[in-house]
Formats: structure tokens, sequence, C-alpha cells
């Protein structure tokens, strides 16, 4: 399941993240959160959606928003490779690390 994104997932997603926009009028547009990265983590346990905004953090069973990563300048966001972990680039070479089960960041350099 790692990696992979079906449509049969889209609309679990969406409600229980709140990540469907609705069509934006112009001065909405900067606050609408469109989904521009999804991932799942290698065990099929966790979900990453990343908006412009911020990245949401969710479980697959039961689909549930476990924890919100708020910034507007995160770049790139990955789960490590045993799953236990969230590791994000932002703007420059400023690099975070965040603990699922934790709820919070453990590293920033």
């Amino acid at each position: 399941m790692g990696g992979t994104f079906t449509r049969r997932w889209l609309p679990a997603l969406c409600l229980a993240a709140n990540l469907c926009a609705q069509p934006a009028t112009p001065a909405q547009a900067p606050f609408s959160p469109v989904i521009r990265e999804l991932h799942f983590s290698r065990d099929g346990m966790y979900i990453l959606a990343a908006t412009d905004s911020e990245i949401t953090v969710l479980s697959v069973q039961p689909l549930a928003t476990l924890f919100y990563i708020p910034g507007k300048d995160g770049r790139e966001a990955q789960f490590t490779p045993d799953s236990k972990q969230i590791v994000l680039i932002r703007g420059g070479f400023h690099v975070e690390r965040w603990s699922i089960a934790d709820r919070n960041r453990m590293t920033s350099r």
C-alpha cells in the first residue's frame, strides 16, 4: 500500500481530514486547502496529506486525523522507512523530524 493512492480513498480522506475545498472565490483562493502531496506509510498505517498551509497526518484504521504540522514553507514531507516518523524539509536547508507516536517535533536543524 505504501506510496499508492487509489480513487476509493479520496472521499473518506477528504471527510476525515476536512481537506476538500469548495470552488474558491478570488478572495478565498489563498486559503483554499488543496492537497499537493499525498503519501501512505510503508506499513500502511498512516497517510500524510500536505496542503500549502499545513501537513495533516491521519491513521488508516480507523480513518482519523492524528495531528497537524503547521507551516507554509514546508517543501517536502516523507515518512521514514520504519513509518514511525515524518521528515519535513522547509525552505532552504531546514529539516524537521516529527514523531507520529508522540505527535510532536523531535528535532529541528
